[in-house]
């Protein structure tokens, strides 16, 4: 994960970015891990500033081609300045645990690393069959803070349509 920023921040794309935004701090990161590398994203965001709602985001392919997209982000959302320092749990270490851990291999995985209320953490959805995990991981210890599992006929809501030799 942190080979994934630094390249970025190293690239041509992000220092013209940064020379235009001197106020910008990495707020976010995605990333989906599948089973092919076609399925695999990354994707870097960055606040343009402590007063802006704006983010710009770094999508990078397997190929190392960047490309960057301005989204606005919720309204009133802080945005907390995510520390690389801070973050000891690697992306493919998260995913060695998960699967360790629940001794079984997920068709996908997403995975956010974000700030929520303070506590710098990977926000992961592990995919398998029918069957969402969801998880809230220390991005600096490991530790497992939260954890779910949803089915997703429990999302699907039914309902019941009138005949129309009723009506």
């Amino acid at each position: 994960m942190l080979d994934v920023i630094e390249s970025l921040e190293n690239s041509k794309e992000f220092k013209e970015f940064k020379k235009e935004n001197p106020e910008s701090y990495l707020c976010s990161a995605f990333f989906v891990v599948g089973r092919t590398p076609e399925e695999a994203k990354k994707q870097v965001n960055y606040a343009m500033s402590k007063s802006s709602y704006e983010v710009m985001s770094f999508d990078i392919s397997t190929s190392g081609k960047i490309v960057a997209q301005k989204l606005d982000s919720i309204k009133n959302e802080t945005l907390h300045q995510i520390e690389k320092k801070d973050v000891s749990v690697t992306i493919d270490q998260l995913v060695a645990n998960i699967e360790a851990e629940t001794k079984r291999k997920f068709d996908k995985i997403i995975a956010v690393l974000q700030d929520l209320n303070g506590v710098l953490i990977w926000n992961v959805t592990c995919m398998d069959g029918f069957v969402l995990h969801r998880y809230h991981i220390d991005a600096k210890s490991g530790k497992v803070e939260k954890m779910k599992d949803i089915k997703l006929q429990d999302m699907m809501r039914v309902e019941k349509k009138t005949p129309d030799y009723i009506q």
